[in-house]
């Protein structure tokens, strides 16, 4: 047979990722064509096959998916308060912080309020200082009303004693009438202080009630000034107002939504996956993530633009009815180019081999469920089954490289123009190693 019409005669034994081969017609020799598919070539046609060594390079395994964007925090602001609308200080598109003031309702009520609560607790104060007024004058009594006892009860062991005592007359010194009223006198005096000391007590608890007042005058004034703030709506997170669902004066009750807040910086992808990946991603082991989006490409290229982020966090149970698991990855978006809502491309790297064993994936036959490859020793063909590691969109990784899988120096078939088997004697054809497109 002619170089050309052998040449033509190739076909490639494949596995792609349904494992089916496929195989070149015959350009020329339409006896070759009508020949069934499963029959050898003749002696003079000659099987003929391409092969390839081993290459070493490295690899990386990659778990790909689709997703919408979402923001990690995103809040709807309400109004604490009712009011008509009297001021908006922002619009949609704009940047705010925490705390940054987004609306100001109407605040005649709550001002008028404010400085009745302010009137309320100068009222209250001055009820403070004059309880403390009256509480120092009763101590100052009791204090008097002490000393007057005191002094009446030695004015009365005086008179008693005289009373006792008797002249060179055997008269007494003292009428007895004198002792009596000098022991009348101590009596009053102790009754005096006792009721200054009780007016102690009442002056005591009425400073206590004036403190209490001034506490609860205070509390008022805070109030006060908290319903006043109320009448400004502020932002709950730091976004981007991202809609504004209210107009200047209309009138705005505590469920009336007025504005929804988006925080852009900090935005994730959640997406599913069946229950043989949990072994993979539940590892706990820090993956790279690089999310594409076709809405957003390379100024200077034109390709889509790529973002890092990293997976957060893996769910730990498996919905039963679906089979799958939530997996939560993290975006960074420090320029703002993402938005949520936007559809990307998420590829997660689930490992990388720096010097592995590799061939394209046309090298691979599938008999049943187990992967071999051919190759060629001595002029023959000879089937090794193989272990496979990671692979990519036109390479995969040999594992089981050594004397009990393929030699590293082994030629193995990645073309051929007939179906293999073991000990078919070939004519062999070497071809290098594709470049790898990175």
């Amino acid at each position: 047979m002619a170089p050309a019409a052998s040449a033509a005669l190739l076909g490639i034994v494949a596995c792609g990722p349904f494992g089916g081969r496929t195989t070149d017609a015959p350009a020329s020799k339409p006896a070759a064509a009508s020949r069934p598919a499963d029959a050898l070539p003749t002696t003079a046609e000659r099987i003929r096959v391409r092969t390839q060594k081993l290459q070493r390079d490295a690899i990386a395994s990659y778990l790909e998916t689709t997703a919408h964007i979402e923001a990690l925090r995103e809040a709807d602001v309400f109004p604490k308060v009712g009011g008509i609308v009297r001021e908006l200080r922002v619009e949609e598109g704009d940047s705010v912080r925490a705390g940054d003031t987004l609306a100001v309702l109407d605040q005649t009520e709550a001002r008028i309020a404010l400085k009745q609560a302010e009137v309320a607790h100068a009222e209250a104060k001055r009820a403070v200082d004059e309880a403390q007024l009256a509480l120092d004058e009763s101590r100052s009594k009791v204090a008097q009303a002490k000393v007057d006892a005191e002094q009446a009860k030695r004015d009365y062991e005086r008179d008693a004693n005289l009373g006792e005592s008797k002249d060179e007359t055997g008269l007494r010194i003292l009428a007895p009438k004198v002792v009596e009223a000098s022991k009348l006198a101590w009596d009053r005096a102790e009754n005096a202080r006792a009721l200054s000391e009780f007016a102690v007590r009442r002056a005591e608890l009425a400073f206590a009630a004036a403190q209490t007042g001034l506490l609860k005058g205070e509390w008022g004034v805070k109030l006060a000034q908290v319903r006043l703030d109320d009448t400004e709506v502020k932002a709950t997170i730091p976004g981007v107002i991202s809609a504004r669902t209210i107009k200047h004066g209309d009138t705005a009750t505590a469920a009336s939504k007025m504005f929804h807040i988006t925080d852009l910086e900090n935005l994730q992808v959640n997406f599913f996956r069946p229950q043989r990946d949990l072994r993979i991603l539940g590892d706990g082991v820090q993956r790279e993530v690089i999310a594409t989006s076709e809405a957003i490409t390379d100024a200077s290229t034109g390709e889509p633009r790529s973002f890092l982020g990293r997976v957060e966090r893996v769910a730990p149970t498996v919905d039963p009815q679906s089979g799958s698991f939530k997996v939560t990855v993290s975006l960074k978006n420090s320029d703002g180019a993402l938005r949520p809502g936007l559809l990307v491309r998420v590829r997660v790297t689930l490992g990388k081999r720096d010097a592995a064993y590799l061939l394209p994936k046309r090298a691979r036959v599938l008999e049943g469920e187990k992967p071999c490859v051919f190759v060629v020793r001595d002029g023959k063909t000879v089937r090794i089954p193989i272990v496979e590691g990671y692979s990519d969109e036109a390479r995969f990784e040999v594992r089981n490289v050594g004397e009990s899988g393929i030699r590293p120096d082994d030629d193995v078939v990645v073309v051929a123009n007939v179906d293999l088997k073991d000990g078919l004697s070939v004519t062999q054809e070497s071809t290098a190693a594709a470049p790898v497109e990175r």
